[in-house]
């Protein structure tokens, strides 16, 4: 119970970051129960899972940004679909 706690209060800090964003009450359920990023909802798709390589994904995030949060070298992925 203490984690669902926990994962409630990030989620409204969360929201709270982000007043200009109004997001319908079923999409915060689901980032509550399910998770996700509230400030990228209804602006980018998911469209795949790290299954190896978390390292690879903590070095892109160290990556410096400029003040539009882009970064400043260019980070290339390369993926591969596995059905």
């Amino acid at each position: 119970m203490v984690y669902f706690k926990t994962v409630n209060k990030l989620v409204d800090d969360e929201y709270a970051k982000t007043p200009h964003y109004t997001f319908p009450a079923e999409h915060k359920t689901i980032y509550k129960t399910m998770g996700g990023t509230p400030h990228l909802d209804s602006q980018y798709t998911i469209f795949g899972e790290v299954i190896e390589g978390l390292d690879v994904i903590d070095k892109i995030a160290a990556v410096g940004k400029n003040k539009d949060d882009r970064p400043l070298v260019e980070v290339r992925m390369w993926v591969k679909v596995i059905e």
